[in-house]
């Protein structure tokens, strides 16, 4: 069976945020940012008139999942050690003896352990799966991955291969 394939990687689908990641041992970087860029890889059988997706629609909904990150301090909930208390106008953060708080307008927080690249990605990639799926926008995508890159030449990616996934099957 043919399976076509498309790329979209546009310098506008970028998010500048602050993080820091957590390593084993008890290590963790000092807060810092970075400008992420955005990539988008898909595969499925053509539909009607030659067309896997509609690009402008992919490009519209990755951008409205990447918008939520953009300027913002990106928090990990779920990684062990980590203590959030949310508050209405601030989020206190307090892990291995640094104490953070920001105003609560300008944070996200991110149900996942770390805020790694490679974290960042299947985060971004399973909130569009999602996205596609509500706005009938997968038609025959059968394979989608996300990269999210920190710096030009490293990154991480994440992929949803099972056609069920992707299309909510």
């Amino acid at each position: 069976m043919e399976r076509h394939r498309i790329r979209i990687a546009k310098q506008r689908l970028n998010f500048a945020a602050a993080h820091f990641t957590l390593f084993p041992g008890g290590r963790a970087e000092r807060l810092h940012g970075h400008n992420y860029q955005v990539e988008l890889r898909a595969a499925g059988l053509l539909g009607p008139l030659g067309i896997l997706v509609d690009f402008g629609a992919l490009k519209h909904a990755l951008a409205a999942v990447i918008r939520g990150l953009d300027e913002r301090t990106l928090i990990p909930l779920r990684a062990p050690g980590l203590q959030v208390r949310r508050r209405r106008s601030e989020v206190e953060v307090r892990m291995r003896g640094r104490r953070y708080v920001f105003p609560r307008a300008d944070v996200v927080l991110l149900p996942i352990e770390n805020t790694t690249a490679e974290l960042l990605a299947q985060y971004v990639g399973r909130r569009l799966i999602a996205l596609l799926k509500r706005r009938r926008l997968a038609g025959n995508l059968q394979a989608l991955e996300v990269f999210v890159s920190e710096s030009p030449g490293q990154g991480a990616g994440y992929g949803a291969l099972d056609s069920k996934e992707t299309r909510g099957g």
